[in-house]
C-alpha cells in the first residue's frame, strides 16, 4: 500500500526521544512535543495571497511536532500519525 499525503499534511511514525546521537529533550518539553520520522508529505499549499508554498520536510526527516495537534491512524497494524506541516517545530539534522 502506498501512502500519499495531500496539501501540507505530513505522515510520520513516532520514534523514541532518547536515540543515540540526537539532541536531548528535557522531560518538560517531552510532554509538549513528539518526535517522529516523516514517511510521506504533501507537495504544499497556497497561502492567503495565492502563492504556492512547498513543504519544507521530506521523507526520512526526523521532526519534532506539537503533541496535541495530531491524529493517529492504524494502517495494516502500523500506527501512522497525521499532522500539518505548520505543527512541526523543527527538523533534526544528522
Amino acid at each position: 500500500m502506498t501512502l500519499m499525503a495531500k496539501n501540507d499534511f505530513v505522515f510520520v511514525t513516532k520514534v523514541e526521544k532518547t536515540m543515540e546521537g540526537m539532541i536531548y529533550i528535557p522531560e518538560m518539553a517531552r510532554e509538549r512535543a513528539q518526535m517522529g520520522m516523516v514517511i510521506s508529505c504533501g507537495p504544499g499549499k497556497y497561502d492567503d495571497d495565492g502563492v504556492f508554498q512547498p513543504t519544507t520536510v521530506k521523507k526520512s526527516d526526523r521532526v519534532i511536532y506539537n503533541n496535541y495537534l495530531w491524529t493517529d491512524v492504524d494502517l495494516d497494524g502500523k500506527v501512522v500519525t497525521v499532522i500539518k506541516e505548520s505543527d512541526i517545530y523543527g527538523i533534526l539534522e544528522q
